[in-house]
């Protein structure tokens, strides 16, 4: 029973940690070729930004600087090439499968599609993949750290 229960436990860390890793190496297969844009930034950059000026919403100030500064990396692809984009969206789309993600948001607007989705633990995002794809292009972005759930609620809210 204890090596059952330590086995589940080991699981469910790998699991979480999934994305994390596929999103940095779909990132490092693709990020080299010509056809693609790609943009890292490291979690060195973001312990740098000290203070951001709060955004003012409708639905109150938003303090960006505790949410970003939990950032431990940024990774974001883009093509408009058709195959390359075809072959990221299948690594992706494959990452997520075998991740434990939620979808958190859809949005479909004539051919463009975009979906948020998200790993939590204990009220913690721990990793956000937005995937947008069109007849001609195809974007990645994922993001991993330790963002709280209020925090990214309270984005949503003033962003929708």
């Amino acid at each position: 029973m204890k090596r059952i229960l330590t086995t589940i436990v080991l699981l469910s860390a790998l699991a979480t940690a999934t994305f994390a890793q596929n999103g940095k190496a779909i990132y490092n297969k693709y990020s080299d070729r010509q056809e693609v844009s790609a943009v890292y930034i490291s979690p060195a950059v973001f312990k740098m930004m000290k203070k951001l000026p709060d955004i003012n919403t409708t639905a109150g100030d938003i303090n960006l600087t505790p949410m970003i500064e939990s950032l431990t990396g940024f990774y974001l692809l883009s093509t408009q090439h058709k195959a390359t984009g075809s072959y990221i969206k299948a690594d992706v789309d494959k990452a997520l499968k075998e991740g434990k993600y939620e979808l958190l948001l859809e949005a479909k607007e004539d051919r463009e599609n975009v979906r948020i989705y998200t790993v939590s633990k204990d009220e913690i995002v721990t990793s956000l993949a937005i995937v947008t794809t069109d007849d001609s292009s195809v974007t990645f972005i994922c993001l991993d750290g330790k963002i709280p759930e209020s925090a990214l609620e309270k984005l949503l809210q003033a962003s929708l």
